[in-house]
């Protein structure tokens, strides 16, 4: 099927986003197909921005925190701003807790949506390093007088 002049969402801008935000997330829980009911969609607002954290060896930088729903299946929908624009693509949520949800900031997905287009695949720099969070227990460890920033580790190649 040939399909031409589809509508397309326009890309927001991650600079503009503040927490407080309310957010739209889209998607397709649990895989239920259109005639089990097919997509849903859930409001929030941003929770937080900026989180990096690791889940299941695969680090996430940057990420978008909202209370909007994203459950298992939904990942890979828009998060989208009341003004229609694609803020994020929904990623994870917090299984441990709740309404603790993740996307990934739309500066980092139209980096990849770019590649994409341009190559083919997505073009990853590798440096050899990881960033993480300053927590209590890294500053009381460290004696650091402040507990904001990161931390720059070593990262072999595995």
């Amino acid at each position: 099927m040939d399909v031409k002049d589809m509508p397309t969402v326009e890309f927001g801008n991650s600079e503009e986003i503040q927490v407080g935000d309310w957010v739209i997330a889209l998607g397709h829980p649990l895989g239920l197909s259109p005639d089990e009911g097919g997509a849903t969609v859930t409001v929030g607002i941003v929770s937080n921005l900026g989180r990096s954290f690791t889940i299941q060896d695969i680090p996430y930088y940057d990420i978008i925190q909202t209370d909007a729903a994203i459950n298992p299946g939904n990942s890979g929908g828009p998060l989208i701003n009341l003004a229609g624009e694609l803020v994020g693509i929904n990623s994870a949520g917090a299984g441990e807790a709740e309404n603790i949800n993740f996307a990934i900031n739309i500066t980092t997905a139209q980096r990849v949506f770019d590649d994409i287009i341009q190559y083919g695949r997505v073009i990853r720099p590798y440096l050899g390093a990881f960033l993480n969070d300053i927590t209590p227990a890294i500053a009381c460890e460290y004696c650091l007088a402040k507990r904001v920033g990161a931390v720059v580790g070593r990262q072999g190649w595995t």
